[in-house]
């Protein structure tokens, strides 16, 4: 755990904890990065990120059979989440009310969906996806819920083979979807439900 402190943590591996692997508290100010790590056999989440606009750098780590979220993400944070493998966890990336970024992971065979972004209370979510594989998970591929919820999803070339719909939208969210190519998908390529609004342009869905 590290709290408002500098840390790099690299080639490490972690497993069998009962309350997460690793967890970041932190400031705006600090550099943290956990790179080239194995995370598995966890219960409760993978990596915990909290701070509000906090920027901690999760990269290249394989995060995997975690009982609960790979990483996740709290209120006002604006983790860097990116070419990392995560792969059957409860979900993928779970975040809630904050700004991450995540770029260029493959996220598969996820128990429920590989990645879910949600807004609590009204506050407001600006998450970006770009450039990830996103398969194979139980349920949705990506679940973007809640007012106030600003993701934007983008240049993701693998949507596909997720049990349910490819991208989900529900209770007032209000997304783009750019330029993705979301395929083969159990259920609707992109489903809009209820009160969500998107914009939607330019992608591919077969």
């Amino acid at each position: 755990m590290c709290i408002n402190g500098n840390v790099q943590l690299s080639n490490c591996r972690f497993s069998n904890f009962n309350q997460g692997a690793v967890h970041l508290v932190n400031k705006r100010y600090n550099r943290v990065q956990v790179q080239n790590c194995d995370i598995f056999a966890c219960k409760l989440v993978g990596i915990y990120c909290q701070g509000v606009n906090a920027e901690q750098v999760i990269q290249r780590c394989r995060i995997h059979s975690v009982q609960g979220p790979g990483v996740k993400v709290q209120r006002g944070n604006k983790a860097k989440i990116q070419l990392c493998d995560i792969v059957d966890c409860n979900y993928g990336v779970l975040a809630i009310s904050s700004d991450p970024y995540i770029f260029m992971n493959h996220i598969s065979k996820s128990q429920e969906s590989g990645i879910l972004i949600k807004t609590k209370n009204l506050l407001r979510s600006d998450a970006i996806i770009k450039y990830n594989t996103i398969e194979k998970n139980l349920e949705d591929g990506i679940v973007l819920e809640g007012a106030e919820n600003y993701t934007r999803v983008e240049k993701n070339h693998h949507i596909n083979n997720n049990r349910k719909a490819g991208i989900r939208i529900s209770e007032q969210a209000n997304v783009k979807i750019l330029n993705n190519r979301i395929f083969g998908n159990y259920g609707q390529g992109i489903l809009a439900q209820e009160s969500a609004s998107a914009y939607i342009e330019k992608n591919e869905i077969f």
